[in-house]
């Protein structure tokens, strides 16, 4: 046993409880990729992710890709090196061919926010939230309530949940016979947006949206952090949500019960999400050669404050 040791403080001696160094375990080390904690939604879903891993025994070191493809390879090379066989990654990118050579060195992969290729043959699980879906819903929404004039707004279309999302959109447009008037307004894809960005990103494209000579009366947001800052750039034209326009976000964060007006959006089931991944993790790790798989979760209307029918007073 350690030998306990003093410490003297303002001249009297104080001292500290043994602790044994030698024998004590660790719980094992899962690894978790997000784009950037500075985006709510991501920081709700590591602590879900960290609070399932936790219950089943492991801990979860975290790490920011900021949907670099360089920057997710680095960090899962990393995580390798350190001893960590099961990763979760969550930046939605177009190309997964980096995670080949990971893969053959014993890395395990389960991937969120995006289904599997159709040609893919990575060894890999999928979970994710029907992105398709939920553009689809946040879009029916508006129609139902008697809006013919929607616009898409999306920060740079560079991972694929962005594009399931859109496609959901221009389906539901689609369906109700109003393709020709469908509106993608995407931020200048000059460069990568930080989440930290996203909110006065969403602010300026709301400005935007304000100038238009034919403005639209109905907005579907890509994320709820974009329909926050649209909101805010509405407000800084004079115009009124959801008066002159409505609007629905897709994630349902828990700061959308506390702007004014309350947002409308799509709800992830995070919790659910993150069950099944750590689950789907924790299963390959000991059984490599599973098949993989791919689960995917029906996202739900949350509805709220921010849309009305047009006109309407």
């Amino acid at each position: 046993m350690a030998q306990a040791k003093t410490v003297k403080a303002k001249g009297k001696a104080k001292r500290l409880p043994e602790v044994a160094s030698a024998g004590l375990k660790r719980a094992p080390l899962l690894g978790l990729l997000v784009p950037s904690i500075a985006n709510p939604f991501f920081a709700v879903l590591a602590s879900e992710i960290e609070r399932v891993a936790h219950a089943n025994g492991y801990r979860i070191l975290f790490g920011n890709t900021y949907r670099d493809t360089r920057k997710e390879r680095e960090l899962l090379e990393d995580f390798l090196a350190h001893g960590i066989r099961g990763v979760i990654t969550a930046s939605s990118l177009p190309t997964q061919d980096h995670y080949v050579r990971l893969l053959e060195r014993g890395l395990t992969i389960v991937s969120f926010d995006r289904r599997a290729a159709p040609d893919s043959a990575l060894p890999i699980d999928y979970v994710s939230v029907d992105n398709v879906h939920a553009g689809y819903a946040a879009t029916h929404h508006l129609l139902l309530h008697g809006h013919t004039d929607i616009a898409y707004v999306t920060a740079p279309l560079r991972t694929i949940s962005r594009k399931d999302r859109r496609a959901g959109y221009v389906a539901a447009l689609q369906e109700a016979g109003l393709s020709k008037g469908a509106q993608v307004i995407e931020a200048p894809p000059d460069r990568p947006y930080d989440d930290a960005e996203m909110v006065e990103l969403g602010r300026r494209l709301g400005r935007e949206i304000a100038g238009k000579k034919k403005r639209p009366t109905g907005v579907v947001a890509m994320s709820d952090i974009i329909a926050i800052g649209v909101m805010a750039g509405l407000h800084d034209a004079g115009v009124n949500v959801p008066r002159d326009v409505s609007i629905v976000g897709i994630d349902d964060l828990y700061l959308d019960a506390l702007v004014s007006p309350s947002l409308t959006s799509i709800r992830q089931p995070i919790p659910e999400i993150a069950e099944a991944m750590i689950a789907r993790l924790v299963r390959r790790i000991s059984a490599p050669s599973l098949a993989p798989t791919e689960q995917v979760f029906r996202p739900a209307l949350v509805v709220r404050g921010s849309v009305r029918k047009p006109g309407a007073r």
